[in-house]
């Protein structure tokens, strides 16, 4: 195992993981400098990427037959347009790309990774791969080598450029387990985590009554947190339902450049008494949000956890990560900033209620509190990729 490096355990932050590139740790081969957030870092594409027939496990015997008998997309054959060069990932179709990146990670930093927002609201699935894995989306500690990234776009057909980020990487100094703040844990942070609205009523409820509520279960996990959906907020969830001339995005023009109407539809929430509802349809997706209002704290990071089959037959999140400082904003009338869900029905029709319980977060303390940048996911509320234009109705 190569050397370790002192820093507290934890989550790594942005100027940890600056201090870990400038030790040549973490090397960019051709495209710009890293992109750091408060609390992870965006993988690039390089320009090396495979065509599979089929997906595979993540073990390294298997990502050395996938590069063998799959077809490259070689660099002098990506295809050309005014805009530059771009892969064309089809709808349906799982490619395996060589990240941009080399690392030389220390004996005692690990990674996990997530795809970026935007891009799981496009139902596009990431998976990183590095050439020792034995699961997705986890960097040993120690790790030196290449990154790989699995992708399978299922809705719509995508076009991105070598050097984009699909996907991040968060890092932890130390045993990731051992950074997990349980409920036993959270009131020594003393500050809200996050707000629900009472029912029927205009206050909020703030993470102390839901905390009692937690404690009083005798099966819940004392490190994860419930998420609940919201379906009496907006009158309307997002479906996809992209039409025959409409299934391509190109992600090379950037924020706010496609009509999202050509790719979604607005599903109004059923009504019956007091009861909100909404029925998802088999193999189509959905973005909702969560009833849940998170206000993270700079010295706290969270990721989202792929919910268990015994909640239903869907599939939640795609995109896991909330940075430190995430919500807190200083809009009183609604205090913190709810979650994304990006949701897809797989074996059966399933009707979701207003407070269904949908996901769950884990709480991870960072290994130094960051200052984090403004986002413009700081305030959203229930909000499509940021590729799409503001829905505008009446037209």
């Amino acid at each position: 195992m190569r050397t370790a490096i002192a820093m507290s355990p934890g989550v790594l932050a942005k100027e940890q993981i600056d201090q870990l590139s400038k030790g040549g740790m973490i090397i960019c081969h051709h495209h710009e400098d890293l992109e750091i957030d408060a609390s992870a870092l965006d993988l690039r594409l390089s320009d090396r990427a495979w065509k599979l027939d089929e997906g595979q496990r993540p073990s390294t015997r298997e990502l050395a037959k996938m590069q063998a008998k799959s077809v490259q997309i070689k660099p002098d054959r990506c295809e050309k347009d005014p805009l530059g060069e771009y892969f064309l990932f089809e709808k349906g179709k799982i490619y395996l790309v060589e990240l941009d990146h080399y690392v030389k990670l220390p004996g005692n930093i690990s990674g996990r990774a997530t795809g970026k927002s935007s891009i799981g609201r496009l139902d596009v699935i990431t998976r990183l791969l590095t050439e020792k894995s034995t699961e997705y989306d986890m960097v040993e500690a120690g790790y030196e080598g290449h990154l790989y990234l699995l992708i399978l776009s299922q809705t719509f057909s995508i076009k991105v450029s070598p050097g984009m980020s699909l996907n991040q990487l968060r890092l932890f100094s130390g045993p990731s387990h051992a950074s997990v703040i349980t409920r036993s844990l959270i009131h020594y942070f003393g500050t809200p985590f996050w707000y629900i609205r009472h029912q029927r009523a205009k206050e909020w409820r703030c993470w102390e009554d839901l905390l009692q509520e937690y404690s009083s279960s005798r099966t819940a996990d004392p490190s994860l947190f419930d998420l609940t959906v919201d379906l009496g907020d907006e009158g309307y969830i997002y479906k996809a339902e992209p039409s025959s001339e409409s299934r391509l995005i190109d992600l090379r023009k950037g924020k706010a450049s496609h009509d999202p109407k050509r790719y979604f539809e607005r599903v109004p929430i059923a009504e019956e008494g007091a009861e909100h509802s909404v029925l998802l349809e088999v193999d189509k997706f959905y973005i909702m949000k969560s009833k849940e209002r998170l206000c993270i704290p700079c010295d706290v990071a969270v990721e989202v956890v792929a919910i268990s089959e015994r909640i239903g037959d869907i599939r939640i999140h795609y995109a896991g990560f909330a940075h430190p400082g995430f919500g807190r904003h200083d809009d009183t009338s609604k205090p913190g900033t709810p979650l994304i869900f990006e949701v897809r029905a797989t074996d059966m029709p399933t009707r979701l209620y207003d407070g269904s319980l949908l996901a769950r977060i884990q709480l991870f303390r960072m290994s130094t509190k960051t200052t984090p940048a403004v986002s413009a996911y700081d305030k959203q509320e229930l909000n499509l990729s940021n590729v799409f234009a503001a829905w505008r109705d009446g037209q």
